[in-house]
């Protein structure tokens, strides 16, 4: 029995796990400013964010740090026009996209991309780590070019 329940508390999360976490409030403010292509201070799993205001329009707005099922999540919300967008970085090996996840690639990045209720999401790996970006109302076209931006290598892949 306990051999069970150690399996059970240990099932990895799914990435609309971590795609729900855009549904909760950020917990604290994003870093002021950028360095270059990438937000200063903040990383996960030993990765940057990305610095979208510029190039794309989309200013970071907040940040919230979760864990599920042992797993670090931190997430950087991105607002534009009234619309927000949830980058999610997962520490650890890569999460499974569900099977009607529709995959493409995008300047070398291989994604996946689909719907969870309202929200669309797309999953993709930076070394090693997945990362989820999802928002409502926002085109699968704008998750697809902000999941491949690598900034000419200035984001690490």
């Amino acid at each position: 029995l306990a051999v069970v329940l150690g399996t059970i508390g240990s099932a990895a999360p799914t990435v609309a796990q971590a795609a729900q976490l855009a549904l909760r409030p950020a917990t604290a403010p994003a870093p002021a400013g950028n360095r270059g292509a990438l937000l200063p201070v903040l990383r996960a799993a030993g990765l940057p964010y990305p610095y979208w205001a510029d190039q794309f329009g989309w200013r970071a707005a907040g940040v919230r740090r979760d864990s599920i099922s042992g797993r670090s999540m931190t997430t950087v919300f991105y607002v534009r026009a009234g619309r927000r967008i949830a980058y999610t970085i997962v520490s650890g090996p890569k999460l499974t996209a569900p099977g009607n996840a529709r995959v493409t690639v995008r300047e070398g990045t291989r994604i996946a991309i689909f719907r969870v209720d309202n929200r669309t999401v797309a999953t993709w790996l930076r070394r090693g780590h997945s990362c989820v970006l999802s928002g409502a109302g926002v085109p699968s076209s704008v998750l697809l070019r902000l999941a491949a931006f690598r900034s000419d290598g200035a984001i690490p892949y």
